[in-house]
């Protein structure tokens, strides 16, 4: 009975993290052609679509990963969202990240 509520669920997961992958991806090349050619240059704005690129690249991989635990087993799914809770509360502390990792 599990799997049949889980089989409900995988393809509304899966639709979501294919529409936030497409999404980011145009992001990150916006950002890119942004880089090369300047077109935004107001720093408040570039600062948002960095914070916008960094919960878009976790959401996605969280959306996959989900999709992934799903069909996996409980302890998975647990591990899984333990890992995935873990990133979230250090997205809150940027000074977290090594300096070599671009903002």
């Amino acid at each position: 009975m599990k799997k049949e509520k889980n089989s409900a669920l995988e393809p509304i997961v899966d639709r979501i993290g294919e529409i936030l992958a497409f999404l980011t991806i145009l992001l990150i090349l916006f950002m890119y052609i942004n880089g090369a050619f300047e077109l935004i240059t107001s720093e408040n704005i570039l600062n948002i679509l960095s914070i916008v690129r960094e919960v878009a690249i976790i959401a996605v991989i969280g959306m996959k990963g989900f999709e992934f635990a799903l069909k996996g087993n409980m302890i998975l799914t647990i591990i899984f969202l333990a890992l995935l809770a873990a990133v979230i509360v250090f997205m809150f502390f940027p000074g977290a990240l090594p300096a070599w990792i671009p903002n």
